[in-house]
């Protein structure tokens, strides 16, 4: 009887801080702004500002639509991202209107991420903080 009770504690203590560590994880969805350096394979390096959306599709799955701009080009994109990790987002992103394709991957540290992009034309490092609605 007190094996049995033992490890019902055990399984309740580990679904609690199971719960817990989840509810403390830092949630991608929502808004974000900020930016970064953009390298690119023709053009060189510019910084770019730059506005994202991130909507949940599944558990561990989002979409992302990225508006983003340099003093030059104002771009839109799209990515998929599933998780990879303790806050770590990876997938692959589309620029319809210039025809690229690439990878993504994504760290998020509480309101604040990192975003890595990389394509055959080039790459960008960015920046973002969570916009935060009062």
């Amino acid at each position: 009887m007190l094996q049995k009770c033992v490890i019902a504690f055990f399984v309740a203590a580990s679904m609690f801080a199971s719960e817990a560590k989840s509810a403390h994880a830092p949630k991608l969805e929502g808004a974000w702004s900020g930016g970064g350096r953009v390298w690119l394979a023709s053009d060189g390096k510019e910084y770019a500002r730059c506005r994202a959306s991130y909507n949940r599709r599944s558990k561990e799955r989002y979409v992302v639509t990225a508006v983003c701009a340099t003093p030059a080009v104002r771009v839109v994109q799209t990515a998929s991202l599933r998780k990879v990790g303790d806050n770590r987002y990876r997938g692959t992103f589309l620029n319809r209107e210039y025809g690229v394709s690439g990878t993504i991957l994504v760290r998020v540290w509480g309101n604040r991420q990192t975003v890595r992009l990389a394509s055959s034309s080039g790459w960008a490092s960015l920046r973002l903080s969570r916009v935060l609605r009062h």
